[in-house]
């Protein structure tokens, strides 16, 4: 058994097409799909000091130079970060 599976590029585009289209998920935001199916989000996953920490990590992993972070709220209490400069 694989860890992986192989769909076609037509099946793999559903969730998205979906998420993007369906008027009843417009609202939906900061959540994870899989299969059009909404799972929930881990408690590490919306913490912002690891979300800045990771930010922070790239940023470092492909030369970028470091930029002002903030923190911000959507609608489902999901935090997000967001970049100013």
């Amino acid at each position: 058994m694989s860890l992986y599976s192989v769909k076609t590029p037509r099946a793999g585009a559903q969730t998205q097409l979906r998420l993007a289209l369906d008027p009843a998920l417009e609202n939906s935001s900061g959540g994870y799909y899989s299969d059009s199916l909404r799972f929930p989000l881990l408690a590490w996953v919306r913490d912002m000091n690891t979300a800045n920490w990771l930010w922070r990590e790239n940023e470092k992993l492909v030369g970028l130079p470091p930029i002002k972070l903030q923190a911000a709220h959507d609608d489902e209490s999901i935090k997000t970060v967001v970049i100013s400069e």
